[in-house]
């Protein structure tokens, strides 16, 4: 590694600190330039025009990278057009001669995270140019640069594509639940299809355990879907007949959310296994051949079923949803026939969902390992096809 000087006369690095933009001339978006702040870097839009004259050196244009010199010291490619770059957000521009812009772009991140780290924190970090002059590059050559971002760029590309199949799916299922859910059958309450109602008791801490039953908790339901999660999984071991048996979970409950984030919904799957739920889920049991309750579970969690926790809620349920007020939750009834067509086609795009979203971690992850062995050197790229 070759270390630059902490002063930007020896350093491949041209770093270009914002201006602090007078707020009298700030506007909305129907006149003047969209203003950089640090807290537009991530989403790469803007809250904010400026009205009033500026230097041009602070002109920002697509591709151009940035980094917030404030909190988390994130490094972007701008994407949102002709900008200003306000104070605390700086431009980082490479030599082009020692130093790739397209692997400068890679390298930083890392190197601004290491900064982070180190970085003494009183209430909020600080990023200095100083450290940023600082940084220190591999001894690598121009084109062996210019490959490394070539092959990242590729990725990016990938993980970028596959999210916007996500997107895309995501607006489809939208559509389809609004077109499927919406209108025909009778409006029922659950309580009259429910053969339970319960939620799960307190307590359960003293029963955690590396091994045993599932210990399903809030954590575990989604907004996304009805499918669980088991990315943070509890297992608890609890004696037989105690009062916690009385929710050992069957294929096809639904569980609702009755604490803090009132109305997220799961539908329990088949071959779950023991499991149990804690006092912040309501379990709600179906045995009547009337309903599926994946089509419970559909239209709870569509825009249609949480207008009824967030009625709810502006009623003033924000501490907790009782068992009652459970049973009373609205549903429409259609031929149970009917119901599993409609669950086919949701259950159809969520697995097309999350196909798209393992496919995405799958090139996330990717790009981290290749990423550490290209950007230390670990592995080389060769540059030149044999002689």
């Amino acid at each position: 590694m070759s270390s630059a000087s902490n002063t930007g006369a020896q350093s491949p690095l041209k770093v270009l600190s914002g201006f602090a933009f007078p707020s009298s001339y700030f506007c909305g978006h129907d006149e003047g330039i969209p203003l950089v702040r640090i807290r537009d870097i991530k989403s790469g839009s803007t809250e904010v025009n400026f009205k009033g004259p500026f230097d041009r050196i602070y002109l920002l244009t697509d591709g151009d990278l940035i980094v917030g010199m404030d909190g988390d010291f994130n490094a972007v490619r701008w994407t949102g057009g002709p900008a200003l770059l306000n104070q605390r957000v700086c431009k980082i521009v490479a030599d082009g001669k020692s130093i790739d812009q397209g692997f400068l772009f890679h390298f930083l991140q890392p190197q601004l995270d290491l900064i982070h780290r180190r970085t003494p924190q009183t209430t909020v970090r600080h990023l200095s140019t100083g450290a940023l002059y600082g940084i220190e590059f591999p001894e690598f050559s121009l084109s062996e640069q210019q490959k490394i971002a070539e092959i990242l760029d590729t990725l990016d590309d990938q993980i970028r594509a596959t999210e916007q199949i996500v997107e895309k799916l995501r607006l489809t299922k939208k559509g389809l639940v609004n077109d499927l859910l919406s209108g025909g059958g009778s409006t029922v309450r659950l309580g009259g299809l429910a053969s339970m109602i319960t939620s799960g008791s307190r307590g359960w801490a003293r029963y955690y355990s590396d091994e045993g039953a599932k210990f399903i908790r809030i954590g575990n339901l989604t907004r996304d879907h009805i499918n669980l999660r088991f990315d943070s999984l509890v297992h608890v071991s609890i004696p037989s007949g105690g009062e916690g048996s009385r929710t050992d979970l069957r294929e096809g409950d639904l569980l609702i959310s009755i604490t803090a984030d009132l109305g997220i919904i799961g539908v329990v799957p088949r071959d779950l296994g023991s499991s149990y739920i804690n006092q912040h889920i309501a379990l709600v049991r179906f045995d009547s051949a009337e309903v599926d309750s994946r089509w419970v579970g559909h239209f709870l969690s569509s825009t249609l079923g949480q207008a009824q926790f967030v009625r709810l809620n502006d009623q003033g349920a924000k501490a907790g949803l009782n068992l009652p007020t459970v049973a009373n939750l609205e549903i429409p009834l259609r031929p149970v026939a009917e119901q599993r067509k409609v669950v086919a086609v949701l259950d159809a795009v969520d697995s097309r969902i999350a196909l798209s979203q393992r496919e995405m971690q799958k090139l996330k992850r990717q790009k981290q390992g290749l990423m550490s062995d290209l950007l230390t050197g670990r592995v080389r790229v060769p540059t030149e096809g044999p002689s």
